[in-house]
């Protein structure tokens, strides 16, 4: 029979984890004393603290392995167990790369221009939206500029000013240049001249507003 502090060192996990372990009734002492209060652990209960661990470093909850060690658990059950966390550990190294790519990015804005110029951007779900739509291809922004004054105007009297959200204007022309994307109240344009295309080349405009039903 080991002490409480015996135990921990053969075992290498702290007092104070195997003190956790017998509140919860997953790893209860052989014996206490009842005088002393001390707490005896025996070597018999290596093979079940070990197999606490292992499993706690698969990452299955305090709960799981309660219920591995003290029911009889079906392979399918266990199997089930395993792939929910793997598809936690998946999900999760996900967001690690996804985390990782904007820390790269970051970096590179610091090495191109010394400082970091792009606004901080977060991306937040937001429940379903819907929206009024129309795409048409037009001949150059003269007609988009109508079109668009024409939708504002006419849209809202139609289903009501406070059921739309803002107009999205968004063009689609080799004739444009897009500087890199930011979050600003509106996205400029630059015009790019090619050689090998006329100025008359049409644009493809995507007007969408959001609206409530």
């Amino acid at each position: 029979m080991f002490r409480i502090g015996e135990f921990s060192k053969i075992a290498r996990v702290s007092g104070r984890l195997l003190r956790y372990y017998d509140e919860i009734g997953l790893l209860s002492p052989q014996s206490i004393d009842p005088e002393t209060g001390y707490r005896y652990y025996s070597a018999g209960q290596l093979p079940r603290l070990n197999r606490i661990l292992v499993l706690k470093e698969l990452g299955l909850s305090l709960e799981h392995i309660a219920r591995l060690l003290d029911q009889e658990t079906s392979v399918d059950e266990m199997r089930g167990m395993l792939t929910l966390r793997k598809a936690q550990i998946e999900q999760s190294v996900q967001q690690e790369m996804e985390q990782l790519r904007v820390v790269e990015s970051r970096l590179q804005q610091i090495e191109q221009h010394g400082l970091m110029q792009e606004p901080d951007v977060i991306l937040k779900a937001v429940p379903a939206t819907p929206f009024l739509g129309l795409r048409d291809v037009l001949a150059g922004m003269d007609a988009i500029q109508h079109l668009v004054r024409r939708i504002a105007t006419a849209v809202p009297a139609m289903v009501g000013r406070n059921s739309l959200g803002p107009l999205t204007i968004i063009i689609h022309s080799p004739m444009y240049e897009i500087p890199t994307p930011s979050m600003s109240k509106s996205a400029t344009c630059s015009p790019r001249k090619d050689p090998h295309r006329s100025n008359s080349l049409s644009n493809v405009c995507s007007l969408c507003i959001p609206c409530q039903p």
